[in-house]
């Protein structure tokens, strides 16, 4: 009984009466399916979808950064299409039967068989420079006696041979299934994309007013800050088996702008400080609602474990209602409105 497996982009094994009888060299990239040409279950046809992973207390709706929000699914993960994916391939039972007609039904004899095949296979494409891990006759060895289906990486032409390589060698070694689905697709390593990734799905928090009352004077040193969680740092991760990308946010400080009074350019403040405080020049009886608005705006910087640059982000506050009151003092000097 003669037994062919698609190994490789090119490379086809046959094996007949359980010997190696030709190993062609690799081939250039090129889209795999039945014959060699993409097919219905190509991923040169899109058919594929992966996930990346994403974690950390950024992680939300994203878009705070750069770029369109990333659509996270429940479990924080972001669907994306895979140029590689995995191929059914022959069932276990099949290949033992193979080897155990070619040994006159000798058990014994039929597993030592497979295993040197599995140790010359080796060798033979260690010599090309293809993944040894696509050698299946190893697995097939290991998993003696066990029932299922055996399935094989496959990658389109986007992808190179050496990323072919590190993929099937360390990310999605052939897999055996109990006559089930295919397990999921995983990303060829893919750095750029997990940056990107990472930079869309990061949500930063919209900050809240905090002030010291509803109610102050003029020419009163009013005290204003932001929730302690406005201020955060955060952090999102997104992942794949073997590689992640982690974007960390972290706030500048906050400028508080409002009418009747200069802006007060504060430091990260996330408590009553007297070095962050409003001081009005004039009342609000004249402002719609009588009442000032102050908003609120945190400046934030982003770096990447990659290195690579992330842009910065402004958050920005609702409008806080403030009533701003004018009264006579005595020597006219500056007071502080505290609680």
């Amino acid at each position: 009984m003669t037994v062919s497996r698609r190994l490789v982009r090119g490379a086809t094994l046959v094996l007949a009466g359980a010997v190696i009888a030709a190993v062609a060299a690799a081939a250039p990239a090129s889209a795999e399916g039945p014959g060699g040409g993409p097919s219905a279950s190509s991923p040169s046809n899109g058919r594929y979808v992966a996930w990346v992973e994403i974690s950390g207390n950024g992680a939300g709706h994203g878009g705070s950064l750069a770029g369109p929000p990333v659509s996270v699914s429940g479990g924080g993960r972001v669907a994306v299409p895979s140029p590689c994916g995995y191929q059914r391939g022959e069932t276990q039972q099949a290949v033992e039967q193979a080897y155990l007609d070619a040994n006159g039904g000798d058990v014994e004899r039929a597993k030592a068989a497979l295993l040197n095949d599995a140790n010359r296979m080796a060798a033979t494409f260690a010599a090309y420079g293809l993944p040894n891990s696509t050698v299946k006759a190893r697995l097939q060895y290991e998993n003696w006696g066990k029932t299922g289906v055996w399935y094989d990486s496959l990658c389109d032409a986007s992808v190179s041979n050496a990323d072919y390589r590190t993929y099937v060698n360390t990310v999605a070694p052939p897999v055996l299934t109990n006559g089930g689905p295919p397990p999921p697709p995983q990303l060829v390593a893919a750095p750029l994309l997990l940056h990107d990734i990472a930079v869309r799905a990061m949500t930063l928090p919209d900050p809240a007013v905090q002030v010291v009352g509803p109610r102050t004077v003029v020419r009163l040193g009013t005290y204003v800050w932001v929730r302690p969680d406005d201020t955060a740092t955060r952090t999102v991760t997104a992942s794949v088996p073997g590689l992640s990308v982690t974007v960390t946010a972290v706030a500048q400080n906050v400028t508080f702008t409002t009418t009747g009074a200069p802006a007060a350019v504060c430091g990260v403040v996330r408590a009553q400080t007297p070095s962050c405080a409003l001081t009005y020049t004039r009342s609000s009886a004249r402002a719609p609602g009588q009442k000032f608005s102050i908003v609120g705006l945190v400046d934030w910087t982003a770096t990447a474990t990659d290195g690579i640059p992330v842009p910065g982000a402004q958050m920005v506050s609702p409008a806080y209602g403030i009533t701003v009151l004018e009264v006579q003092t005595v020597n006219g000097g500056a007071q502080r409105w505290t609680s």
